[in-house]
């Protein structure tokens, strides 16, 4: 005699024909959490450290091809350097490897000057306090700066002419002398250096073409090496950057 329990059920609503399905509601995207965050800035960071050896790495292969002569040398351009006074004198290059000598010959190798002059020009290498001794009151040019695109800057030393041929002192490591084209060759040590351009007979006005270079034999495999880190570095910047926007998914 008692009544049964009745039960509701919920009818799902039957479309109309005609009448569009409303659209499912999309997934809930996950904000920017602090490890998401952090990862795209080591990719960044990563990224800029790739950008950095990788145009590092092709400026060192491009010199080592294009700029080496046909004796292997990697040569500056020839620059025309000339002076009214007596001499044209380098800024001094102190080479301190410590006792590892070894690793300019590994790194540098010999050291070439190349200079082309219609009069007889002396250029020699010699120490820092001999050259000072030797030019110390001769009026001469220092140069301060060589850019490519224009003339060397120098910055003039007053004084008199010098007491002699710049041949007859004895303190060059190296020189040459003679007109027209002209190599000196120098196997670099430790030492305060400087590099002295004269006329032959020390007379005033020097003029003369002149390039540097070196046998530079490891610039190669140092460019090679750069392009390699690079490459590892731009791939780290991917894999963080991917993982980054995986996670937000």
């Amino acid at each position: 005699g008692l009544a049964e329990p009745t039960f509701a059920v919920a009818e799902a609503p039957i479309p109309v024909a005609g009448e569009p399905a409303a659209p499912a509601e999309p997934p809930a995207r996950r904000g920017w959490t602090v490890g998401r965050i952090v990862l795209v800035v080591v990719g960044t960071i990563t990224g800029l450290f790739a950008l950095g050896l990788l145009v590092g790495g092709c400026a060192l292969v491009a010199v080592d091809q294009t700029q080496r002569d046909d004796d292997g040398f990697v040569m500056s351009p020839t620059q025309d350097f000339s002076t009214s006074t007596y001499a044209i004198v380098s800024e001094s290059a102190d080479l301190d490897t410590e006792g590892g000598e070894w690793a300019l010959d590994t790194f540098l190798g010999t050291v070439r000057i190349r200079s082309e002059s219609d009069r007889p020009v002396f250029v020699g290498i010699g120490p820092a306090d001999e050259v000072t001794r030797y030019l110390g009151g001769v009026e001469r040019d220092v140069v301060d700066d060589l850019d490519n695109s224009g003339d060397p800057e120098y910055s003039r030393r007053s004084g008199g002419a010098p007491t002699g041929q710049p041949g007859d002192e004895t303190f060059w490591v190296a020189s040459t002398a003679g007109a027209g084209e002209r190599t000196l060759e120098w196997e670099p040590e430790d030492g305060d250096w400087q590099v002295v351009v004269m006329n032959e007979d020390a007379s005033r006005g020097v003029s003369a073409e002149l390039s540097i270079g070196a046998e530079l034999d490891s610039i190669l495999w140092i460019g090679i090496g750069l392009l390699d880190a690079g490459a590892l570095f731009a791939a780290g910047c991917a894999l963080a950057i991917t993982a980054a926007a995986r996670g937000r998914r």
